[in-house]
C-alpha cells in the first residue's frame, strides 16, 4: 500500500513579523495544520504517512535534501499522495513547480493537496489558470524578498553597525558595541604585557597561569576556557579595541561559502565606538608582528615530522617559528616552541628542527642495530631447534610414557600391590616428572615458531641497510611521536614490531 507523504519547508527569509516566523509558517505549524487536515478526510487518515522536512532552505530551488528524498521515494512509486501547508512549501519556483503540478504527478497517478490553497488536484477545486499564477506569485516574492535580506544587510554594513558575537571587552545592544568595563580591564592588561615587550607566548601563559577568563568562559560559551597562542594574536591585532569596525571582508557566494574580498573593497569605520586601546598603543603593538617575518612557520619543510613533535607537558603539537636572514631573507633555521604554554613545565626553549631530526635519526639508527642483532639471534636460535627434531620428539615420548606410568601406578594401588601412602609418593614425583618435561619442550616450541611480525622487521631493516628506502621514508611511516620536556630532553615513541624494542 503506498503511502502518504508530507512535505514542510521553512526558509530562513519566512520571516512574518519583525523577523518573528508566525505559528503558521513555523514547521510545527505547518505539521498542525496538515494532520488537522489527515484527521478531517477518511482516506487520508487509514494511509501511512512519512514526513519529509527541510529547515533553512530556500523554495527557489529544488536542491533540496528532504525534497531529493521525496522525489527519489515518488520515482520507486511508493507515494500515493502528497501533502504541503501550500503552494509555496513546495517550491517558489515557477517553472520547475508547475512542471510537477501539470506533468509529472498526473502521469504516475499522484495526488496532490496544497492545503490552505485549497488545492486537491483529485477535486480540481481551483481554476487550471489560478495555479500558475500563484507560482509565479510565490517566485516574485521569493526574489524580492532574498534582494530585501541583502539590501538590509548592506545597510548595516554601511553604517558600520556590529553583528554576530561581541569581541572581549565589549556588550552589543542595537548593532552597536559598548564598553564592559571589567572585560575591558583584561584587554587593557593583554595589550600592556604586549608594549612591554612579552611575546604572544608569554602574554599565554601568563594569562592561564593567572586565571584570566577566556572569551569563552566571560560570555558562558560552554567552550574551551584556556588561552591559546592564536586567540592572543586575534585580540593584539583586532582593530576593533581602537573603535574600528571592518566590514565587507568577506562575500557570500552561496549558502555556507564565503570568499575573501579584495581591501580595497573592505568597508573600514573608524571611531565606530568607543576604544578600549589607544592607537598608539595599538601601533607599537602592531610592530612586534611586522618585525617577525614568521613565513608559513616552516610548514613546507620536514613533512616526516608534521604533528608529531609534541610538548611534553601539554601534550599539544608545537608550532614551528622561521628565523630568516637579515640580509637576504632566506631561512636559516627553525625553531619548535610550545606555542599554548598550558602549564608550568611547558617547555620554553626555542629548539632546532634540526637538533630535533637528528635526535631522531640518532636513535632510530640504535634501533635498528639492536633489532638486526636481535633478528640474527632468534633466526639463528630458530635454525638450530628446528634441525634439532629428535630433540623435540624425545621429550614427547618421555612425556607420554610418564603418563602411561601414572596410569599403571593407579592400577598397582587398586590392585593392592601399592599401599596409599606409597601411591601417593609415587604419583608426585611422575607428576613433576612430567611438568618438567613439558616446560622443556614448551619453551623449545615457543622458540620453533618464529615472531609473527618477523617478517615486517627484517624487511624494515633491510631496507634501512641498503638505505632503498629513504630515512624520511622511514620516519613518517613509523615515528608516532616526539615529545619535548627540555632542550636536551626527548622522548621519543615508534610503531615498529616487538623486535625493535629493548628488553
Amino acid at each position: 500500500m503506498k503511502y502518504t507523504a508530507i512535505y514542510l519547508r521553512l526558509s530562513s527569509d519566512d520571516n512574518d513579523i519583525d523577523g518573528i516566523k508566525t505559528e503558521s509558517t513555523s514547521i510545527e505549524g505547518q505539521r498542525n495544520i496538515i494532520h488537522s487536515f489527515i484527521k478531517d478526510n477518511a482516506d487520508l487518515s487509514r494511509t501511512e504517512i512519512k514526513e519529509y522536512v527541510d529547515d533553512g532552505y530556500s523554495g527557489c530551488s529544488f536542491n533540496r535534501p528532504a525534497i531529493t528524498e521525496l522525489l527519489e521515494d515518488l520515482r520507486k512509486g511508493v507515494i500515493g499522495c502528497i501533502i504541503v501547508k501550500d503552494l509555496s512549501r513546495f517550491g517558489r519556483n515557477f517553472v520547475e513547480t508547475g512542471e510537477y503540478l501539470e506533468q509529472i504527478f498526473p502521469l504516475l497517478n499522484v495526488r496532490f493537496i496544497a492545503v490552505t490553497d485549497n488545492y486537491d488536484s483529485y477535486n480540481n477545486q481551483i481554476t487550471e489558470m489560478s495555479v500558475p499564477l500563484k507560482n509565479l506569485i510565490n517566485e516574485m516574492y521569493s526574489a524580492d524578498i532574498s534582494k530585501k535580506v541583502k539590501s538590509t544587510l548592506k545597510i548595516y554594513k554601511e553604517k558600520g553597525y556590529f553583528s554576530g558575537k561581541p569581541p572581549l571587552g565589549y556588550t552589543l545592544k542595537n548593532h552597536k558595541l559598548y564598553i564592559d568595563e571589567k572585560a575591558a580591564e583584561y584587554i587593557r592588561y593583554i595589550f600592556s604585557l604586549a608594549e612591554n615587550g612579552m611575546t604572544v607566548t608569554e602574554i599565554t601563559k601568563k594569562l592561564n597561569k593567572e586565571k584570566i577568563p577566556t572569551t569563552s568562559e566571560y560570555f558562558d560559551y560552554g567552550k574551551n576556557t584556556l588561552w591559546v597562542r592564536d586567540t592572543v594574536k586575534r585580540i593584539l591585532q583586532n582593530t576593533v579595541y581602537i573603535g574600528t569596525v571592518t566590514r565587507n571582508k568577506n562575500t557570500n557566494i552561496r549558502p555556507r561559502t564565503e570568499v575573501s574580498n579584495d581591501k580595497s573593497e573592505w568597508l573600514v569605520f573608524e571611531n565606530s565606538h568607543q576604544p578600549i586601546i589607544s592607537k598608539e598603543t595599538f601601533e607599537k603593538v602592531q610592530k612586534m608582528f611586522t618585525n617577525k617575518k614568521n613565513g608559513n612557520r616552516g610548514g613546507n619543510y620536514y613533512p616526516e615530522l608534521k604533528g608529531k613533535i609534541k610538548c611534553g607537558a601539554c601534550g599539544r603539537t608545537v608550532i614551528r617559528m622561521n628565523k630568516y636572514s637579515i640580509k637576504d631573507s632566506s631561512l636559516k633555521r627553525i625553531y619548535c616552541v610550545c606555542g599554548t604554554q598550558l602549564f608550568e613545565n611547558c617547555f620554553t626553549d626555542k629548539v632546532n628542527i634540526i637538533d630535533i631530526k637528528n635526535v631522531i635519526v640518532k636513535h632510530l639508527e640504535t634501533l635498528m642495530q639492536f633489532a638486526d642483532i636481535n633478528l640474527n639471534a632468534v633466526k639463528s636460535a630458530h635454525k638450530e631447534i628446528s634441525s634439532d627434531k629428535k630433540t623435540l620428539k624425545e621429550l614427547e615420548k618421555q612425556i607420554e610414557t610418564a603418563n602411561n606410568c601414572k596410569l599403571l601406578l593407579y592400577t598397582d594401588y587398586k590392585s593392592g600391590i601399592l599401599s596409599i601412602e606409597r601411591y601417593l609418593q609415587k604419583r608426585e614425583e611422575i607428576i613433576k616428572l612430567i611438568n618438567s618435561l613439558q616446560a622443556k619442550l614448551d619453551s623449545l616450541m615457543s622458540a620453533v615458531q618464529l615472531p609473527p611480525d618477523i617478517e615486517t622487521a627484517e624487511n624494515i631493516i633491510n631496507s634501512y641497510k641498503d638505505k632503498s628506502v629513504a630515512i624520511e621514508d622511514i620516519i613518517q611511516k613509523y615515528l608516532k611521536e616526539v615529545k619535548i620536556f627540555s632542550n636536551d630532553r626527548f622522548e621519543i615513541v615508534w610503531n615498529l614490531p616487538d623486535i625493535f624494542n629493548p628488553k
